[in-house]
């Protein structure tokens, strides 16, 4: 019986409310102006906070199966996260990276 896996692709838009609010939870006493919001919210998610920002999302996950966070990548106003239980190349007609959509929809 073959095992299939679930990778998870979310997309943090960053200026918002939402980041602004989560950046200004997770900042140290003391490193005001030290990282932007978005650098705050990058470093929050590699360290494992994921699960606290988004417990919503995180929760989708199928209990026998572990999701680690593998690639970040940083677009003018996202943070676009990879989850999955291992690396994995993405497949860019299934993704919400707004990048990749863009340059999907301008060669249809």
């Amino acid at each position: 019986m073959e095992r299939s896996f679930a990778a998870q692709e979310i997309i943090l838009v960053t200026g918002t409310s939402f980041s602004s609010r989560v950046s200004s939870s997770l900042a140290q006493p003391g490193a005001e102006g030290l990282q932007s919001p978005q650098e705050q919210l990058l470093e929050a998610c590699w360290n494992g906070l994921l699960q606290e920002i988004l417990p919503e999302i995180c929760g989708l996950q199928r209990v026998d199966q572990k999701l680690f966070l593998w690639q970040v990548r940083e677009g003018e106003s996202i943070l676009e996260l990879d989850r999955s239980p291992f690396p994995t190349l993405k497949d860019v007609h299934w993704s919400i990276d707004p990048y990749e959509f863009i340059r999907f929809t301008c060669t249809n």
